[in-house]
């Protein structure tokens, strides 16, 4: 149980870590990106309402001079060499799509052939911004014409490659020293933890072994007294708690060895159809005893690789709970199924207590009992579906437990074959 709550840790504070970094990584590249594209497309709008060039450079100061006045959709932070440093191109089309005029004065990598067909792609594209390539274009109409403006954004759009490729890397690095001291110090965060259980874990072991005595001590009184002792039904009664009480120290020492791991499971290959027949045998008896319904749905040469002693105990404990928190006149609906690579336990029983999902989710929990009040009439000590999800579990298989209605629950457990 340590070391799953361990791995537990460790998985967790991982997963969280790196949705962390994934969170911040891509955070601060979109950012970066929708940067890029912005002042791009500030600059193309300059460039488009202009006829597909940049306006003279005496009215291109970030701040107003001499009286003229910025273009108007000129963001104040580009520099007065911004026109000298951008490379661009741009072409007019009819709206037919012929090529009315295409100027490549700007750019040496395009020339007015490539600069052509990048306009006629964009046009045939029905997008009025976006990417062709590294080049970041906008189309306005004017009048019967297309104006498309094309913007170099190869050395941006490279810089904006190596910071990703810059923050992966970084980022992929530090998540892994961090999960290696993760993993050096996760015995540390989970040590008071882990000393709690063990005492727990001890005492309960300890206590066991300790009842096992006086309780063997007092059954042989008993013998020693019985014939001497004319209520023999008070005799009955203790010797009733007697069993009651070696039951549940077995019940706890099982449990305890198996939430250790200390339980050898031996697995062997055998049929588990076979198995649940003869278990339930025993169980029909009982049923019928106390005036419930119990049908079986068995699928015939079921095989499975499991502990036998085990597997038959996780099916006595399932039916028991069932038996005995089902009234007089309920049902039971038990089935054993195949399914792909798993093996399927099902028990649904009516129950005279309402249930709730809020006391569902405990049942597999030591001592807890759906019954507020703790009554132990139907007897057991409320730990066998605790051992049986201990054997579930055991087996790298899950149970679990669902209310179908407020006075009808099922248990279903579910094995790998």
């Amino acid at each position: 149980m340590i070391s799953r709550l361990k791995r537990k840790v460790i998985v967790l504070t991982a997963i969280s870590l790196f949705a962390l970094l994934v969170l911040i990584v891509s955070g601060m590249n979109i950012i970066s990106f929708v940067s890029l594209t912005n002042e791009s497309d500030d600059i193309l709008a300059v460039i488009s309402e202009n006829d597909g060039r940049f306006p003279e450079s005496k009215i291109f100061p970030p701040f107003e001079q001499n009286g003229e006045q910025m273009p108007k959709n000129m963001p104040r932070r580009f520099s007065e060499e911004l026109q000298f440093e951008t490379r661009y191109f741009s072409v007019v089309l009819n709206l037919d799509g012929t090529v009315v005029r295409t100027d490549t004065g700007r750019i040496a990598a395009v020339d007015t052939e490539n600069a052509n067909n990048y306009a006629l792609s964009v046009l045939k594209s029905g997008r009025d911004r976006g990417f062709s390539d590294n080049y970041r274009y906008l189309k306005v109409q004017s009048g019967e014409n297309y104006l498309i403006t094309f913007l170099d954004c190869t050395r941006k759009l490279d810089s904006m490659r190596i910071f990703l490729f810059s923050s992966v890397i970084v980022s992929f690095c530090g998540f892994a020293v961090v999960f290696l001291i993760l993993l050096i110090i996760s015995g540390k965060i989970i040590s008071p933890i882990a000393e709690a259980y063990e005492k727990q874990k001890r005492f309960i072991t300890d206590a066991s072994h300790e009842l096992k005595t006086p309780l063997a001590i007092i059954n042989a009184n008993l013998d020693l007294i019985e014939d001497d002792v004319s209520d023999k039904e008070s005799i009955g009664d203790m010797r009733n708690q007697i069993d009651r009480l070696r039951d549940l120290t077995e019940d706890l020492i099982i449990l305890s060895r198996m939430e250790e791991g200390s339980t050898i499971i031996e697995k062997t290959n055998f049929d588990a159809s076979k198995s649940v027949r003869e278990i339930l045998s025993g169980f029909n008896a009982l049923s019928d005893t106390k005036g419930i319904k119990l049908n079986a749905e068995i699928q015939d040469e079921i095989y499975i690789n499991a502990d036998k002693k085990a597997f038959c105990k996780l099916v006595s404990i399932i039916l028991d709970n069932a038996v005995k928190y089902t009234p007089r006149g309920g049902l039971i609906e038990f089935s054993l199924k195949g399914q792909g690579k798993t093996v399927l336990l099902e028990s649904k029983n009516t129950t005279g207590n309402e249930m709730t999902d809020e006391n569902i989710a405990h049942i597999f929990d030591r001592f807890y009992r759906t019954d507020s009040s703790r009554n132990s009439d139907t007897g057991g000590h409320g730990i066998g579906l605790s051992i049986a999800k201990a054997i579930t579990e055991a087996h790298s298989g899950k149970i679990s437990a669902v209310v179908l209605d407020t006075h009808t629950f099922s248990i279903t457990a579910v094995l790998p074959i």
